[in-house]
């Protein structure tokens, strides 16, 4: 009987260290910091901005087609995580080649989208269709992503 009772103490040694062992990793394994990422700021530029229905501010594309830059100022790299280009109801996902450094560039079938460094350069082909045509590109520096839209009108 009293090897009975010192296997429960036991028992009740090793929970109590167990479940205080629990606690403390825990506490110690998260920290309010995680995912508390800066949003992406970029430097100001006075490219037209057009309305959409669908993503409600974009920029606007002349149906020539263009070179657009965006300079990231508070992360010194990210890349991009996709385009999609849509026409009509077909949206089509451009992802980077893998084996690019950083995920930098993409080809769509008429983007061309790059990042080099703090930098993105986006550019259109001229739009020789009579449809609009709606771009996004999804960036990321980590766990803060951002998005830039834009709408090229056949007109």
């Amino acid at each position: 009987s009293t090897f009975f009772r010192k296997v429960q103490q036991m028992k009740k040694r090793l929970f109590a260290t167990m479940l205080l062992f629990t606690c403390i990793l825990s506490l110690a394994s998260c920290s309010k910091d995680d995912g508390d990422w800066d949003a992406m700021k970029w430097e100001k530029n006075n490219y037209e901005e057009a309305l959409t229905p669908s993503f409600g501010k974009a920029i606007g594309v002349p149906k020539l087609g263009g070179t657009y830059t965006f300079k990231c100022k508070n992360y010194k790299n990210f890349w991009i995580v996709y385009v999609n280009e849509q026409v009509r109801d077909k949206t089509i996902k451009y992802v980077p080649a893998y084996d690019d450094k950083l995920y930098s560039e993409v080809k769509g079938s008429f983007t061309s989208s790059k990042v080099e460094g703090n930098t993105l350069t986006v550019t259109f082909a001229p739009n020789e269709t009579q449809d609009g045509r709606y771009v996004r590109v999804e960036v990321s520096a980590g766990d803060i992503f951002d998005r830039i839209i834009f709408v090229q009108k056949p007109e």
